[in-house]
């Protein structure tokens, strides 16, 4: 998950410090980013110049090898453990051991250092839960017990007496100090689908990274002081393409680097340019969703044909129904004024339900049947009271009076025409269509007649047609293409390609105003285009493969569902960009 199109500097090594016999399990920076701690195999710790990379000196050893290790906030102290559970501090100025304990027979598994209200805490993880100790006395200062199997890591927050702990439970648990010797769970992170492997907190802690062995790096945003927050995922990030073992923060808080059993190094943008609410679920794949933004209500329609109806600022369910359609759901729309829900079934019918009368059984409900063969499109103007319809076979696109669902005109494409979409023209005289015979094409409401024409490109079949709300461009997606093509409306040309993708584009949805269009694509990615300049302006990293996309409001605002029923409201958190704010590669 990146802003692209923006000025990228090179990864350049700029030092290799030479001298361990064995593999290094880890290093740490000290004195401020001057000096380097690292640990090995060879059961060795070894300082060096950061700034030359010269070797400085050994400054000390485990009787076993040294897998973890962990630095003070300063770099002056630091911390290091070794696989038969020895725990030993180190002063780095004195070159010197300060302390040396034994949290926990069976090794240790992850080690922290913090400094909190005039003390110098240490944390060890092994087993199923975390103590915490003094330093340089090795008090006991308590512990954080609560994960089920093996915690796998443990960080403290740079800015507050808070905690974060990682587990083979595949759940990250945080903690904050009540205390000096209790600290409180106060929220469980889930998400992840295998153990987790490391953790990072920004310098600021107003963000918490996981890594995990399901490949993925999940970003989890604060919405106050860390001590304090509600934590809710921002991002997840699945680059890697085996599990990612270890994550740091870049000192000026922004960047991340991942390590993984890929044998690859990343770095990613945690300024995630979306913001979620809550996720909200069904139980099965979302295929359908409609929005109406003067409510703030979105529709969704799962695999097992159950409508659900959402507040999507908050992502507060309100109400839900199964399909009363005989042969299951194919379209869906809101009314403009948010009252009611259009279903069109593969029955050929269209039912209008009031939305608070959704869920108590026998609510009176108007039904159409309104085409045969199914109904393959159903648009709701978003100002007025007028619905369209389009019939998978028969050829027919027909405009309604939504509140009454009368039959205003009819237009006829052609038996058997394949109608892949079909919008409003914004003042409401015209319909522009998509179908498989002739492209696109201009309908005049008042006569039914067509007044227009286009063929859009090759004759190869088309699995998405999508027009803009201002009737400037058209985007169509080919069956199995990795690519999207946009054409001018008003001229019929191409315009161009959109070709980021690295998966087939399962969606299409132009924003309200005409100027950006947002796509998703199996390769789990949503991208956001500029269409003045074709050009990709930021794109997304979604946790599983989406099934629908649909954008409301004039700056993206987007609801996606995924195959596992999940539905996410994304809203940009950055302004929209000027035009001039697009950049050369």
């Amino acid at each position: 998950m990146r802003w692209v199109n923006k000025p990228q500097t090179r990864g350049l090594c700029k030092r290799t410090l030479h001298g361990h016999l064995a593999g290094t399990f880890g290093a740490v920076w000290a004195r401020g980013g001057r000096g380097v701690i690292s640990c090995s195999e060879d059961r060795t710790l070894k300082a060096w110049s950061a700034i030359t990379g010269e070797f400085l000196r050994d400054l000390g050893e485990h009787e076993k090898a040294i897998h973890v290790l962990a630095s003070s906030p300063w770099g002056e102290t630091f911390a290091s453990g070794s696989e038969d559970g020895v725990v030993k501090v180190w002063s780095i100025s004195s070159a010197s051991e300060i302390a040396t304990v034994v949290p926990f027979r069976l090794g240790v598994s992850s080690i922290d250092v913090a400094f909190y209200n005039n003390s110098m805490l240490l944390a060890t993880a092994g087993g199923d839960a975390v103590k915490l100790w003094r330093l340089p006395t090795l008090d006991k200062r308590g512990g954080l017990y609560g994960h089920k199997k093996r915690v796998s890591a443990v960080r403290f927050c740079p800015s507050a007496p808070v905690a974060a702990t990682g587990s083979w439970d595949s759940s990250v648990m945080v903690w904050a100090q009540s205390s000096p010797l209790v600290w409180l769970n106060v929220q469980v992170l889930s998400g992840h689908s295998d153990m987790v492997r490391s953790l990072a907190w920004s310098p600021q802690g107003s963000t918490l990274v996981s890594a995990s062995s399901d490949k993925t790096v999940k970003i989890w945003k604060g919405s106050e002081a860390p001590e304090v927050s509600e934590w809710r995922l921002a991002a997840t990030i699945d680059g890697h393409t085996d599990a990612v073992t270890d994550v740091k923060f870049h000192p000026q808080g922004q960047t991340v680097l991942t390590c993984s059993r890929d044998s690859k190094v990343k770095l990613f943008d945690t300024n995630v340019p979306f913001e979620t609410s809550p996720v909200v679920s069904h139980s099965l794949p979302v295929l359908l969703a409609a929005v109406c933004g003067k409510k703030q209500v979105a529709v969704t329609v799962s695999e097992d044909q159950e409508v659900k109806v959402w507040e999507y600022t908050t992502g507060t369910f309100l109400v839900s129904q199964s399909s009363s359609h005989s042969s299951g759901i194919s379209a869906i729309a809101l009314s403009s004024d948010g009252r009611f829900v259009l279903t069109g079934g593969r029955d050929g019918a269209i039912r209008r339900r009031e939305i608070q009368g959704l869920a108590p059984a026998g609510v009176q409900q108007e039904v159409k049947r309104a085409h045969q063969g199914g109904v393959a499109v159903l648009e709701h103007h978003r100002e007025e009271s007028f619905l369209l319809s389009a019939g998978r076979s028969d050829g027919r696109i027909v405009v309604w009076e939504s509140e009454a669902l009368l039959d205003l005109a009819v237009l006829v494409v052609g038996e058997g025409s394949v109608i892949y979409r079909a919008l409003f023209s914004s003042d409401s005289k015209f319909v522009i269509s998509a179908d498989d015979k002739r492209g696109m094409r201009l309908w005049n409401i008042e006569t039914g007649r067509e007044v227009f024409a286009q063929t859009l490109g090759s004759s190869e079949k088309l699995a998405k047609v999508d027009f803009s709300s201002d009737g400037r461009f058209i985007a169509t997606v080919k069956t199995s293409s990795e690519q999207i093509e946009v054409w001018d409306a008003s001229g019929g040309g191409l315009k161009g390609s959109l070709k980021k993708h690295q998966g087939k584009v399962v969606d299409t949805s132009f924003s309200t105003d005409g100027k950006f269009l947002s796509s998703i694509a199996t390769d789990k990615n949503l991208i956001v285009w500029r269409l003045s300049s074709l050009r990709p302006l930021c794109s997304f990293s979604l946790a599983q493969s989406p099934c629908c996309l649909c954008a409301y409001q004039a700056w993206p605002c987007l609801v996606v569902g995924d195959q596992i029923g999940s539905v996410f409201f994304l809203t940009f958190v950055e302004p929209q960009p000027p035009e001039e704010s697009d950049e050369e590669d």
